[in-house]
């Protein structure tokens, strides 16, 4: 399906999903293309990337795990600055797996892993941060909005959640994440934050967030409410540029 914004950009994508590779197991591959250009009133890094991943499922009478991957390649601008003219190749990548495990009927815990490249040497003529492209990230990173801590690009963080299903009406999870920069001398990317040299270190800090849901009207009308807490790491404390405080 073709997506056009802007007369600027272009995104398309393939998908091949649900076959069967084994008992209980099942696989998907996807192809995404992003090209975009400046124009009038839309300045861009000049994003010429193709994103080619393979996603598997699996789940016993206990468990249920799940691994995905990607390789993320092409060719982009370090900057969307109009004097900034120099492609410079793009090669990245991610990985994200689960193990779940039901602990009774109505309560389960998963173990959670998310993996996106940064720039290991910002400014030369490769850029490795991995460009998560479009999407929402809340079910995954937490709450975004005004808040929006974490992201898929330049991020080494394990998490573990619980859930619990308290009727067939009203489910809740809560979740607690860990999160180190990938590369410690690339940018925090929802920040825009980065210590060139690396001694400002790579933990961010310590996230949770939780979320409870209502079936007020199945199929018509669902109430939730949650939010998040960032206790910050060594690399936000180290930052001047951010504000005295934990959250």
């Amino acid at each position: 399906k073709m997506d056009r914004e802007v007369s600027e950009l272009r995104f398309w994508g393939a998908h091949l999903g649900g076959f069967e590779l084994a008992e209980q197991l099942t696989g998907s591959i996807y192809v995404l293309g992003l090209r975009e250009s400046d124009g009038p009133g839309f300045a861009s890094r000049n994003r010429d990337l193709l994103t080619v991943g393979t996603r598997l499922l699996g789940k016993t009478a206990a468990w249920e795990w799940e691994v995905e991957t990607a390789y993320q390649f092409g060719d982009a601008r370090e900057t969307a600055a109009p004097l900034d003219t120099t492609d410079i190749d793009h090669r990245a990548w991610f990985l994200h797996w689960r193990l779940a495990r039901s602990l009774t009927d109505r309560l389960a815990v998963s173990l959670r892993y998310d993996y996106a490249s940064g720039d290991d040497v910002p400014g030369d003529d490769e850029m490795q941060r991995f460009d998560t492209l479009f999407g929402s990230r809340g079910f995954e990173y937490g709450p975004t909005g005004i808040y929006g801590a974490l992201a898929r690009g330049n991020i080494n963080a394990p998490a573990v959640q619980l859930d619990w299903s308290a009727s067939a009406a009203v489910d809740v999870f809560v979740r607690y994440r860990a999160a180190w920069l990938a590369s410690r001398r690339d940018a925090y990317v929802t920040t825009g934050l980065v210590s060139p040299d690396g001694t400002a270190g790579s933990f961010v800090g310590n996230q949770f967030d939780w979320r409870i849901r209502w079936r007020a009207m199945p199929g018509n009308l669902t109430v939730d409410a949650g939010g998040a807490f960032l206790i910050k790491g060594e690399f936000l404390d180290s930052e001047p540029r951010v504000s005295s405080g934990n959250s």
